[in-house]
C-alpha cells in the first residue's frame, strides 16, 4: 500500500515537474536551419517501400499556435514546419457551415482547413 502510494507521489510529481516548465523542443518562432539539413528527406525513400516500413516525423495539435500557454503547442507554423521535415500533422478542425476551422479545444487558431491544404500544397 505505501509502496504503490510512493510510486503514485513520484509519477504525478515527474509528470508536473516534466510538464510545468516552458523548455519544449520548438519553444523559440526563430526556425534556423543548417545548410546541410536534409530537408526533402522523402525523396532518399526507395519507391518500393511501403508506409507500414517508414516512420514519419509529426507534430501533436500541429496549428495549435494561439490561445495562451494552455492553448499553444507549437511555435512555428506550418510553413516552418513543413520546411523542418515535418511530414504527420495533427489537426482538430470544427465545422460550420461550410466551412471548417482549425481548432485548438474551443480556441480558433486563425485558420481553416483550406489554409493548411493550400500551405502544404504549395511546400
Amino acid at each position: 500500500m505505501k509502496s504503490g502510494l510512493l510510486f503514485q507521489f513520484i509519477l504525478v510529481s515527474v509528470i508536473v515537474f516534466c510538464h510545468g516548465n516552458d523548455q519544449f523542443f520548438n519553444d523559440d518562432a526563430n526556425l534556423i536551419l543548417p545548410g546541410s539539413y536534409n530537408i526533402p528527406w522523402m525523396a532518399s525513400v526507395e519507391d518500393f517501400r511501403t508506409l507500414s516500413l517508414l516512420t514519419f516525423p509529426g507534430a501533436h495539435d500541429s496549428m495549435a499556435l494561439y490561445g495562451g500557454p494552455e492553448a499553444e503547442h507549437q511555435a512555428w507554423s506550418l510553413k516552418d514546419q513543413l520546411r523542418a521535415g515535418i511530414r504527420f500533422l495533427d489537426l482538430k478542425v470544427f465545422g460550420l457551415g461550410t466551412t471548417l476551422y482549425v481548432m485548438h479545444g474551443v480556441m480558433y487558431q486563425h485558420s481553416t482547413l483550406r489554409d493548411v491544404i493550400d500551405t502544404v500544397q504549395a511546400f
